[in-house]
C-alpha cells in the first residue's frame, strides 16, 4: 500500500514540474519571438531581451522555491499520516 502511495506521489510530482517548466519555457520563447519581431533598434530590443530573461530566470527561481516548498510541507502531512497509521496499527495489534 505504501510502496503504491509513494509511486502515485512521484508521478503527481514529475509531472507537475514537467508542466512548468513546458510553461515557463513557452513563456520565454513567446517573449523572446515577440521582442525579436517588434520594429526597435537591435540595441534596445537586446536590452529587453536581457531584462525578460532577468525577469523569467527571477520568476522561474520563485516558482521553484515555492514548489520545494510544497512538496516539502505535502511530504510533511503524509509522513505524519503514515506515523498516526502506524501508531493505530500497532494499538490494534497489541
Amino acid at each position: 500500500m505504501v510502496e503504491i502511495f509513494q509511486s502515485q506521489k512521484k508521478i503527481i510530482i514529475m509531472s507537475r514540474s514537467k508542466t512548468l517548466i513546458a510553461l515557463a519555457g513557452g513563456i520565454l520563447i513567446g517573449a523572446i519571438g515577440g521582442l525579436l519581431l517588434a520594429p526597435k533598434k537591435g540595441s534596445d530590443t537586446r536590452k529587453k531581451i536581457r531584462k525578460a530573461g532577468l525577469n523569467f530566470a527571477d520568476d522561474f527561481k520563485n516558482k521553484v522555491s515555492e514548489l520545494k516548498e510544497n512538496i516539502a510541507d505535502r511530504f510533511e502531512t503524509i509522513e505524519n499520516e503514515h506515523k498516526s497509521a502506524v501508531k493505530k496499527a500497532n494499538h490494534k495489534v497489541v
